[in-house]
């Protein structure tokens, strides 16, 4: 079922079992698999199917700590949510992400690993990734058809991002949302506050209105906060008429531990023999074959981690060619070729400069090898999301972001970087010139981590183990915002997975 809430009553009252707040990533998995049980869903969206200044605007906010992204574009507002501009990079986090390590302080997640695996097959199917939940380097080698780099296994080891199409929430399950019996999909229904008893560990009900102020109240026996890293810790802190400092926060823990994936430019790498095949690491062509897209990657094995107490790491290699006249005249035109192809057929496969090298060149034109990282942030409780004084069109207090990282995040992957150097010149691969500098204009990857995370205790956490907030009976957070720490991995992969295991929890809890 799908409305409109500019087009509802000016006072509008639903019942519901399970009121879903956004329809991104998170929320439209919960909805999927909530379709066709007992159960009546309401699912609340700010947006509708299109993209809207005014409503996008809600996003705006100040960054007033490292420099970052505008709020309003980091971030869509409307079906599909941020699905609707992402690249489709997927991958698990590694076991030793969950792990609890001394050298990384509130580390550990309440979930292992192994729990979340048979989640992660189901979040490969609903991502439409073709490839296997298989990230071994054995396996890619023989997709590929590139072995790949002869490092010391013990650590560093070749592994892949696989790519989901990628897939767009918002037109990929629209219409089976909308078809489902048991879900009302409301549409341009801005969430403005959670209403709870006087000892707030009940949410009575969800306040949201149009922008035409409309205004609707969801009454549900649970309430599934799942508006995005940074709307989820506002919404918290904004409903505080019965908790002054807001939901969730006895332990003034909403908000804080902000993380994000820091994007670095890590050097060049000259190879000892410029023959070497790369095409492992191809990353400028990721089609490896039908269905199957895939770019490789370096990272430090668990157990180099663990001896050098590093943070994980997630290392990018793109070669570099050198050109003559007669070669880059022959590329262009090549290129030329392609694009006009492409506008023919509507459809642009990943051709490109080195593709057409691969395939009709001599790879002895490789000059050098740039290497970029993504890397994981320690939880810093400075690095937080607060109200600002300033507010919206509802009157609501905007968003402050201030981002800050430890000395840690950058020198441990100084240090890792120095270790793989040592690799590559001892294996024989090539050498290393190390040149660390942030990624221009691409601070990090637009990944909102950690802001309500997830802990056994309300003292270092929001939300326990099933997402639940402490102290809140029926109240539960979904995506990135629960994660303690993040990895070096992009999140949706395991965003969707928690997700999906959320849904079941729901399900078995409510029934």
């Amino acid at each position: 079922m799908l409305s409109f809430a500019e087009n509802m009553p000016q006072i509008s009252k639903i019942n519901a079992d399970i009121c879903i707040v956004g329809a991104g990533a998170a929320g439209i998995t919960i909805a999927r698999e909530l379709i066709d049980s007992n159960l009546q869903v309401v699912l609340l969206e700010s947006g509708s199917f299109d993209y809207d200044p005014d409503t996008q605007d809600l996003y705006n906010g100040d960054n007033v700590g490292r420099e970052y992204f505008s709020l309003n574009a980091t971030r869509l507002r409307y079906f599909g949510g941020s699905t609707n501009h992402w690249g489709g990079q997927s991958g698990p986090l590694d076991e030793l992400d969950f792990a609890k390590r001394d050298w990384v302080p509130l580390s550990g997640w309440p979930v292992e690993y192994e729990e979340l695996v048979p989640y992660y097959k189901l979040a490969q199917q609903v991502l439409e990734i073709e490839g296997p939940f298989d990230y071994s380097t054995e396996y890619w080698e023989k997709v590929i058809v590139a072995k790949a780099l002869p490092l010391d296994p013990k650590k560093f080891i070749s592994s892949v991002r696989q790519y989901s199409p990628p897939t767009r929430f918002g037109e990929k399950y629209r219409q089976e949302i909308i078809n489902a019996r048991n879900v009302n999909l409301i549409l341009n229904a801005n969430v403005l506050e959670l209403n709870t008893n006087e000892s707030a560990n009940i949410v009575n009900s969800v306040r949201a209105s149009s922008l035409a102020h409309n205004e609707l109240e969801v009454k549900a026996k649970k309430v599934i906060i799942a508006a995005g890293g940074l709307e989820n810790p506002r919404l918290l802190l904004l409903s505080n008429k019965t908790q002054k400092f807001g939901l969730g926060n006895d332990c003034d823990q909403v908000g804080r531990y902000f993380m994000e994936h820091p994007h670095w430019q890590c050097g060049k790498i000259v190879l000892t023999n410029p023959e070497l095949d790369m095409g492992y690491y191809d990353g400028a062509s990721i089609r490896r074959k039908p269905g199957i897209r895939a770019a490789g990657i370096i990272m430090p094995t668990s157990s180099l981690q663990r001896k050098e107490k590093l943070l994980n790491s997630l290392f990018v290699l793109k070669p570099e060619f050198r050109e003559t006249t007669e070669d880059k005249s022959i590329i262009d035109r090549f290129d030329g070729f392609m694009d006009h192809l492409g506008r023919t057929i509507r459809k642009k496969e990943y051709i490109d400069r080195y593709t057409y090298r691969k395939y009709f060149k001599n790879s002895k034109r490789v000059a050098y090898i740039t290497i970029n990282a993504s890397t994981e942030q320690m939880p810093n409780d400075t690095s937080r999301v607060r109200l600002s004084r300033k507010r919206d069109g509802f009157g609501q207090q905007r968003l402050e972001l201030n981002w800050q990282l430890n000395p840690a995040d950058s020198s441990d992957l100084e240090k890792t970087l120095v270790l793989l150097a040592k690799d590559l010149g001892s294996n024989g691969i090539g050498r290393m010139q190390i040149d660390i500098k942030p990624l221009p204009g691409w601070p990090g990857g637009n990944h909102h981590l950690g802001t309500t995370r997830m802990s056994n205790d309300s003292k270092h956490g929001v939300v326990d183990s099933n997402c639940k907030v402490f102290n809140t009976d029926n109240l539960y957070i979904a995506g990135s915002s629960v994660f303690p720490t993040g990895g070096a991995v992009n999140p949706t992969f395991t965003l969707v997975a928690l997700s999906l295991r959320l849904a079941r929890h729901i399900k078995e809890k409510i029934v």
